[in-house]
């Protein structure tokens, strides 16, 4: 256009689009930790009734320690296997052992759903390759 409204129209079009991409790239697995998250607060407080909303499995404070903090590292590709849905979520968190001790550890969270019943958190694993240190 002559009156140097469009190139400037196109500028904020590309910015914005640049914006919406760098923001979706940077929330890739909402739904797992939104649910990871409640999940650990509800183990921390020991909340039975929450957690069977959950999962099936506990992150027991007084045996494992508690979560506060984490990282998902990778979620796989869901699997399918008699219409139940599976897909195995790796975090890498800080945990307050027991002892008051906090340790940066490796977990492998599985979670499973059936035909249209929601994700449930199925299993949690602590890598035993992990050495015990102080997350930075």
């Amino acid at each position: 256009m002559a009156d140097g409204k469009w190139p400037m129209a196109a500028m904020l079009l590309c910015a914005a689009s640049a914006t919406a991409v760098v923001a979706a790239m940077g929330c890739g697995h909402r739904a797992e930790e939104a649910q990871l998250d409640r999940f650990f607060s509800a183990s921390r407080l020991r909340d039975k009734t929450a957690l069977n909303s959950l999962g099936t499995v506990t992150f027991e404070p007084l045996d494992q320690g508690i979560v506060r903090r984490f990282t998902i590292v990778k979620v796989a590709p869901v699997e399918e296997n008699g219409g139940v849905s599976s897909k195995n979520v790796t975090l890498q968190a800080a945990v307050e052992t027991p002892g008051g001790d906090v340790a940066s550890k490796t977990l492998f969270v599985t979670m499973q759903r059936s035909a249209s019943a929601p994700w449930m958190i199925t299993g949690v694993t602590v890598s035993s390759a992990d050495p015990s240190r102080s997350p930075r």
